[in-house]
């Protein structure tokens, strides 16, 4: 969840807007805000990782899930921390994605 904005807990992660804007008070609410969403911390996944490193047996596939809500609910929260509302702005996320791809920013 640090990608979504810099709090005091330690991240090696620079802050970058993905759906929650929380400096520009914004948010990108992909459809109806409806669908869930999962969010993990940076250290959450690298516990994770350090932890699979002892596993006797590795499974093809492992997940890792920080906790699981819909955006309406992630911006509900936002707006509950900051204590003001932000701005929702209906977003459809691929073409976002489609428009980074084709200006060459990821």
């Amino acid at each position: 969840m640090d990608y979504f904005g810099m709090s005091d807990i330690p991240s090696h992660l620079s802050t970058f807007v993905v759906l929650l804007d929380m400096a520009g008070n914004a948010a990108a609410v992909p459809g109806n805000g409806e669908s869930r969403i999962t969010v993990t911390h940076t250290c959450d996944v690298g516990r994770f990782v350090a932890a699979s490193i002892d596993l006797e047996k590795w499974e093809r596939v492992s997940t890792v899930i920080g906790d699981q809500m819909t955006m309406n609910e992630a911006v509900a929260l936002a707006e509950e921390v900051k204590g003001e509302f932000l701005e929702r702005r209906p977003r459809d996320v691929m073409a976002r994605f489609t428009d980074l791809v084709v200006r060459d920013e990821i």
